[in-house]
């Protein structure tokens, strides 16, 4: 198993957990909450000929970004942990934009709480929630930290 195996389920499920809630880009109009692995591309994301119009639009978006990883001994009881940060970022322009960034947090929260196991990774039950004070004026953000245990972790096919 691989952190990009790790980053792609959990983005899936992000998507899965938040399916049926209401998103809305800048122009009020219902959109859904798009994910990415480490970092946005921007440059990629619908509404993208809009900015080249000159009208912004801004879209909500998650994402699933590998902070940090501690790698064990082969022959130790535990094994490596990787620290995953859960990125949700909601217009500002949402009425009840905060509201609905906590509830898709404690949607998430309470899914790896009560259930740990995405396929054969493993979350702690350890989970640290943060709002960023370094305040954007687009986006209501919120992070979920969490602690993955790494079965069999592999690089490039070599373990």
């Amino acid at each position: 198993m691989t952190f990009n195996e790790l980053q792609k389920l959990l983005m899936n499920e992000t998507k899965e957990l938040l399916k049926n809630m209401t998103f809305l880009d800048s122009n009020g109009r219902d959109t859904e909450i798009l994910g990415y692995p480490q970092a946005a591309d921007f440059n990629g994301l619908p509404g993208q000929d809009l900015l080249l119009q000159g009208k912004e639009v801004i879209l909500p978006y998650f994402l699933v970004r590998l902070d940090r990883v501690e790698y064990r001994k082969k022959d130790a009881d535990d094994k490596n942990l990787g620290s995953v940060v859960l990125e949700i970022n909601i217009c500002r322009c949402q009425k009840d934009g905060f509201y609905l960034l906590t509830a898709a947090i404690e949607r998430i929260t309470h899914r790896f709480l009560t259930d740990p196991f995405l396929q054969s990774f493993w979350c702690e039950r350890a989970i640290n929630i943060s709002f960023p004070k370094k305040v954007t004026p687009s986006y209501f953000t919120g992070e979920i930290e969490m602690f993955w245990n790494m079965p069999e972790l592999e690089s490039g096919g070599i373990l």
